[in-house]
């Protein structure tokens, strides 16, 4: 069994999948930390064959290492987690085991605090010998903390797996050989025991999501909570999660133990959307009860009486194991979109893994976690697509400690006129970045903003300005920028800047207009490094 370092289990909470090579044992040992979903794992174990993806990949200008799995759950598709080197240590660490003629690999789960799955396992040593002369040659681009060139890394490392030869990447596959597989059960305080190898799979699935929300959720959690029905009692759903916000839980498990390895994923996704659809209706008539009032009830306790007139959001949530294959997103997103009644009923389908991700980005806050939901909501609501993909940035400190831009240094300011302004504000940040990226600027840039009428219409007025530790920015460096991010906002279908209110000012007159702080954002040659919201956001 692997008990994860604080650095490790960080790495881990955020991470959807993750494939770290680290030392233990004071240093004495190298072993493989796979962070993969439960359905895999069992897949893992029945011996399902699995391969080592490393992909060289050339974006950017920089030679980034992606590591992958290949994990043959059905015949035509298999899985590919994967992930990008990030760090320097990820990068040695992993040459240090690829030393090795064996090593220990401990698999995680949707509850990383322990491994369930640990088991000795093996490369073709001649492969690896050849691969390992050829890495020596190249230098992999790291960086502190993850930046958005390697989530492009990602894509185009799954773009070459899944279409076969592909410019700028350069794959190597080698079987990985697991021995000895072993299941560890996990216990969690108040939540019970969470048995991997179950054969009830709906049970573990349940059981698990327990362990995900109990440690990790500041409010009441409460497992298979029960409702009078007549003489009888029923349940009201599989596990409520109670603060100022009531969230709903269907566990909805696909399974793996009793399923024909020749099983097709379309007959997989044909069992989801079963299951979902049960789920979803299940859910809105535990919506409807909790609305009109409702006693749960506990063994030997008094239970509670809740109405929804004391939460400010019903969240309705079908938990399903694993959704990493084709669904009909389309469909659930309309049927989603269908049930939801904003501002206060929202409705969900979401993998444990997500949900595992969402809670320990939230660090334990329902509100944090509600509003996060409603914002997953309002995409689908106007997408009408369930299929959103989340990326959780942890916060860093900032690794240049600059200070604040001086009133001196020169920027640029403009209006935009709207009744959807703010919302063009988050389509304008990526092209900034871009264009500092290009420029490999390396620095501080504050934006400032203020929201306000222009003309009878609403308005939002935004200043940026910088501060480069290599030199100032002139005027001239200024127009420069200035015109190439106005053709990108074009080229973007932003709406130009009001007329006559694009004008290069030093930050002191910027902020004059502008006076709020809405973010400070550091950068080392053109990547972000670092993010500070202002006042008020």
């Amino acid at each position: 069994m692997h008990v994860p370092s604080e650095k490790m289990l960080s790495h881990m909470g955020l991470a959807e999948v993750g494939l770290w090579a680290t030392s233990v044992n004071d240093g004495g040992q190298v072993v493989f930390v796979v962070k993969l979903s439960t359905d895999t794992l069992k897949w893992i174990h029945r011996g399902g064959p699995v391969n080592m993806l490393i992909g060289h990949v050339q974006v950017d200008n920089v030679l980034i290492r992606v590591l992958g799995l290949e994990v043959f759950d059905s015949k035509t598709n298999p899985l590919i987690p994967n992930m990008a080197q990030v760090e320097p240590w990820e990068v040695g660490e992993f040459d240090n085991l690829l030393g090795k003629n064996q090593f220990t690999v401990h698999f995680h789960n949707e509850q990383p605090f322990v491994s369930v799955l640990d088991a000795t396992a093996s490369l073709p040593q001649e492969s690896i010998h050849a691969y390992r002369a050829k890495r020596a040659h190249l230098q992999f681009y790291t960086t502190p903390v993850l930046t958005p060139v390697f989530r492009k890394a990602q894509v185009a490392f799954e773009n070459a797996v899944r279409k076969g030869t592909t410019p700028h990447v350069e794959l190597f596959r080698f079987p990985l050989n697991i021995a000895n597989p072993s299941w560890n059960s996990v216990e969690v305080p108040d939540a019970g025991e969470f048995v991997p190898d179950d054969p009830i799979e709906g049970r573990s699935h349940e059981a698990l999501l327990l362990h995900v929300l109990k440690p990790n959720f500041d409010g009441t959690v409460l497992a298979s909570p029960k409702i009078p029905d007549g003489n009888k009692t029923r349940e009201l759903c599989d596990v409520l999660a109670l603060s100022k916000s009531a969230f709903l839980f269907e566990a909805k498990a696909i399974s793996v133990f009793n399923i024909s390895t020749d099983q097709t994923v379309e007959r997989k996704a044909l069992n989801v959307m079963h299951q979902f659809e049960k789920g979803l209706g299940q859910l809105e008539g535990a919506v409807k009860r909790i609305e009109n009032g409702v006693d749960i009830l506990a063994e030997g306790s008094p239970g509670m009486s809740i109405a929804g007139n004391q939460f400010q959001t019903l969240h309705g949530i079908v938990a399903v194991s694993n959704t990493s294959f084709d669904l009909p997103w389309l469909e659930i997103g309309k049927q989603l979109a269908t049930a939801q009644k904003p501002p206060r009923h929202y409705y969900h389908l979401l993998p444990l893994a997500e949900i595992q991700r969402m809670v320990a980005f939230a660090k334990g806050s329902p509100d944090t976690l509600n509003q996060m939901l409603i914002r997953r909501g309002e995409v689908i609501a106007s997408s009408k697509d369930a299929h959103i993909q989340s990326d959780f940035i942890p916060d860093v400190s900032s690794v240049m400690k600059l200070t604040q831009v001086p009133g001196d240094c020169i920027g640029i300011r403009f209006v935009w006129v709207g009744e959807e302004a703010g919302d063009w504000l988050v389509r304008l940040f990526p092209l900034v970045y871009q264009q500092l990226r290009q420029r490999a600027f390396s620095g501080r840039l504050d934006f400032y903003h203020k929201i306000g009428v222009a003309r009878g219409f609403p308005a939002i007025g935004i200043g940026l300005a910088a501060q480069s530790i290599s030199g100032a920015l002139g005027r001239e460096w200024w127009v420069d920028f200035r015109q190439a991010l106005f053709q990108s906002i074009e080229i973007a279908g932003l709406p130009q800047a009001a007329r006559n209110s694009e004008h290069i000012q030093t930050l002191k007159e910027i902020t004059t207009q502008f006076p709020d702080l809405l973010l400070a954002v550091e950068f080392q040659a053109g990547f972000v490094v670092a993010k500070r919201a202002g006042e008020g956001i």
